[in-house]
């Protein structure tokens, strides 16, 4: 091959060469404005959506939507708090309406209330509740007092006692059930009610009883409001609180987890199979009486005032150190049912 022809030959090997790298090089840079406005696109796109700091968005929304939870939460709190205010707000207009519209109701008076009252050692108190007795404004009433042996001024007083209504019983130190057993042993009335030596009987109370039992003759116990001298002493937080009303809606559940209703708000028909007191018992008496009296039917939920309820009493029963071990004995009875 000549020296021209081979030179002629690298020539055209050369520019075909060139040819398709300039081809090439347009492609890439076709490829390269197609990738940088993609490019471009893509950074307005992350600076819009706020991608660039991401990381740090999804930290402050994490951290927001934990104060969310948080509020949430607080608020649910709160409305159940707002609730709870509100159905004691209910509870206690309803106690006032009731209350006020007994005490001037004329209720009949042919039926016969008989009153409880276990007393030991406490002369001045028992003093005060059988004055609230004597003014009660249902007149048509028998008031049996039982001295549990009483060591002090208690007999001496009863024996002053010349109301042809009251009756008064002493009996060997049996306890306070045995006590309140021994009155509804002697108890002529057509329904019972009752009263510890350390309160006061609201003066409508037996009024109000009497116009339940009429109005409702299906109901065979009925319970109702109290007003406790202390609240901060009750919640135990000190004392110096104010008194308050005590009265919750009859809830079964609730009534088997822990009592909900004193001795002195409750009262019931005469002659109730299950009217009678667990001697065993010396704090809890007034629980399980009211768990047995509700057993098959519920009571009748009565928003009135019944006592005045104190706490300060001294030797109460409730601080006798008892009441695990009631707890205990009562709840065992209810499950062996």
């Amino acid at each position: 091959m000549s020296a021209a022809r081979s030179t002629r030959g690298v020539v055209t090997l050369t520019a075909r060469v060139g040819r398709v790298l300039r081809r090439e090089l347009r492609d890439w840079q076709r490829e390269r404005r197609r990738l940088g406005t993609r490019l471009a696109t893509i950074k307005r796109g992350r600076a819009l959506l706020g991608v660039d700091d991401l990381d740090a968005r999804l930290a402050a929304m994490e951290v927001h939507a934990s104060r969310t939870r948080d509020l949430v939460t607080s608020l649910q709190g709160t409305t159940a708090g707002h609730a709870a205010d509100q159905d004691d707000v209910r509870r206690q207009l309803a106690v006032w309406t009731v209350t006020t519209w007994v005490e001037h109701t004329e209720v009949p008076d042919d039926l016969v209330v008989s009153i409880v009252l276990p007393t030991r050692d406490r002369v001045e108190r028992l003093q005060r509740a059988v004055e609230s007795v004597l003014a009660q404004s249902y007149e048509q009433w028998e008031l049996l007092i039982v001295d549990d042996g009483s060591t002090d001024e208690t007999p001496a007083y009863l024996a002053e006692l010349n109301d042809k209504r009251i009756r008064t019983f002493r009996i060997e130190h049996a306890g306070v059930c045995a006590a309140r057993n021994h009155a509804l042993e002697h108890a002529d009335g057509d329904i019972v009610a009752y009263l510890d030596d350390d309160n006061l009987m609201y003066r409508s109370w037996l009024g109000t009883v009497v116009w339940a039992f009429r109005g409702w003759p299906d109901a065979d116990v009925v319970f109702g409001a109290r007003i406790v001298d202390d609240y901060a002493r009750v919640h135990q937080l000190g004392t110096g609180g104010l008194p308050f009303i005590h009265f919750h809606d009859y809830d079964r559940e609730q009534l088997e987890r822990g009592n909900m209703a004193d001795m002195g708000v409750i009262a019931h028909r005469a002659r109730l199979p299950e009217a009678r007191f667990d001697e065993a018992l010396s704090e809890l008496g007034d629980w399980d009486l009211f768990l047995r009296l509700t057993t098959r039917k519920p009571p009748l939920q009565l928003p009135t005032l019944a006592c005045l309820y104190t706490t300060s009493a001294p030797e109460r029963l409730s601080d006798a150190g008892t009441t695990d071990r009631e707890m205990r004995y009562v709840r065992a009875k209810l499950q062996s049912r």
